[in-house]
């Protein structure tokens, strides 16, 4: 019986809070014209890819928690340092977004880059396998490379060597994107929001960002929501800025689950994680109150 109940309670995770593989930091890459920062298993295997885009003024230094998870689990993650961080001197909040197009096309030089990540770095990278993934303005990069269309112009910064998007507190309508925006989007993406997360710089409200999850296509749009998360969702950014929200150990598990598990459904092609996804599993964790959905595929022609 003993046996039984915590099999139950520990149901709702889908990896333990520790990787099996020991991890390797490479603190620095120079990238072209930017630095990033590669957290990577230790061991010869070819490890499949998450290139990681952090927020509004964050650089390749933040995100550990996520960061040294995933790489714990079999990924090499990479974190570039966009034009709009602090660390590259920017402080107006208008000059730093308006290096809003050349994040996404960082993210598509990281990728193009990965033999000198290799041999920087004396690990071996999947180029088949390949996630993208980033927070905040950091989830706005993320949509543009996975196939969101900006106006005016519609215009795409697609790349097609991206298998899926984490989106952590995206962007809704408004500003570049217009209500069709995701309707043809191509790849899975995971949106984590919750109630209380608005935004540092604007007006946001917490159901706006359900806007890439409502208006993307069937079959491909995952939502986890967490009931009382603010925009720093407990501390995954290991940094605390206006917002953030008080720090919260449960809401960080929830967020590493969960996009371990989408990961692992879409780089990996786990399909036992695709289905604790769509099942909802994680909504019975007591770390934190969630609620999880999957936009169910279509029915076939008749």
């Amino acid at each position: 019986m003993r046996a039984a109940l915590l099999l139950l309670l520990a149901a709702p995770a889908w990896r333990d809070a520790k990787g099996e593989f020991e991890i390797a930091v490479t603190e620095t890459v120079r990238v072209g014209t930017f630095d990033v920062r590669v957290t990577c298993p230790r061991g010869d295997k070819r490890w499949p890819v998450i290139v990681f885009s952090h927020g509004l003024y964050g650089s390749k230094d933040g995100y550990e928690p996520l960061a040294r998870f995933w790489a714990s689990h079999g990924y090499a993650v990479i974190q570039p340092t966009h034009p709009d961080s602090i660390k590259g001197g920017f402080r107006g909040q208008k000059e730093a977004m308006q290096a809003w197009d050349e994040r996404p096309k960082q993210v598509s030089q990281v990728i193009d880059a990965l033999a000198l990540i290799e041999e920087k770095t004396g690990s071996k990278l999947d180029r088949e396998r390949i996630g993208v993934g980033g927070h905040s303005f950091g989830a706005h990069t993320s949509m543009l490379v996975g196939g969101a269309v900006v106006y005016p112009g519609r215009r795409s910064f697609r790349d097609p060597r991206a298998k899926c998007t984490l989106l952590i507190s995206p962007q809704g309508v408004g500003g570049l994107f217009r209500e069709d925006s995701w309707k043809d989007y191509p790849v899975p993406a995971l949106v984590i929001t919750g109630s209380l997360d608005t935004s540092p710089v604007n007006d946001t409200k917490p159901e706006d960002r359900l806007a890439p999850y409502r208006l993307g296509p069937e079959g491909r749009m995952h939502l986890v929501w967490i009931e009382g998360a603010h925009h720093g969702f407990g501390g995954i950014s290991g940094a605390r800025f206006a917002g953030a929200g008080p720090k919260d150990d449960g809401q960080v598990w929830v967020v590493q689950q969960a996009s371990l598990a989408f990961f692992d459904a879409f780089v990996k092609g786990d399909e036992a994680a695709a289905k604790w996804l769509r099942d909802g599993e994680l909504g019975r964790t007591d770390r934190a109150k969630v609620r999880c959905e999957t936009k169910p595929a279509p029915p076939p022609p008749k």
